[in-house]
């Protein structure tokens, strides 16, 4: 066989081997592709590897024009705070919705309020990475003491620095710096989060 000829024979095997390649793999990725069913749910599950094994984590996903937050309620002891995560709509003013929905009460059974109905949110500027909450005066009759005081402060201040530009709480009584919020817990500086608190 002349040069030529050869050359244009070779020229045209690999023309066809390479759309033949291409058939096979279309015919392997152009097939339909359906969603999963958890895909638009509100809990999606991802797959993770973790040392050569698959381990499923959950993911929680607020419905549309809602978010998912975090708020920390007290243990029937009053000794630990406890999480309840609770969808709420969607606003800038995320802080303060944050302590309203401290002060209607935990949803979940086993938790305990920390914040008394009575209480007024009068309200929470940003200033750097600190939260300054303003509150109406506590009223001391029928008050749990010092350890629900201290629930109280840190119920605050944990689910307020859940937030990402949190980092520490301070407090007003009726709009003025106090040494301590109701009788027992000093509040003259900035309060930052305390893990240790933080139960199961």
């Amino acid at each position: 066989m002349a040069r030529g000829k050869l050359y244009k024979y070779a020229k045209v095997s690999v023309i066809v081997g390479a759309a033949a390649a291409l058939l096979i793999g279309s015919s392997g990725c152009g097939g339909e592709q359906k969603a999963g069913p958890e895909t638009s749910a509100t809990t999606a599950r991802e797959a993770t590897a973790t040392s050569g094994s698959q381990e499923e984590t959950e993911v929680v996903r607020a419905a549309p024009g809602k978010v998912i937050v975090t708020l920390y309620f007290s243990d029937a002891n009053a000794e630990k705070l406890v999480r309840e995560q609770r969808e709420i709509p969607k606003t800038p003013a995320i802080a303060a919705a944050i302590i309203r929905e401290l002060i209607k009460g935990p949803t979940d059974e086993g938790l305990y309020p920390t914040v008394p109905r009575h209480l007024k949110l009068l309200g929470v500027k940003m200033k750097g990475n600190q939260a300054v909450v303003n509150l109406s005066r506590v009223r001391q009759s029928g008050y749990g003491g010092t350890a629900a005081e201290m629930m109280m402060v840190y119920s605050i201040v944990n689910s307020l620095t859940e937030l990402p530009n949190v980092k520490s709480v301070t407090f007003l009584v009726d709009g003025k710096k106090r040494d301590v919020l109701v009788d027992a817990f000093d509040v003259t500086e900035p309060v930052a989060r305390d893990e240790t608190l933080i139960g199961k």
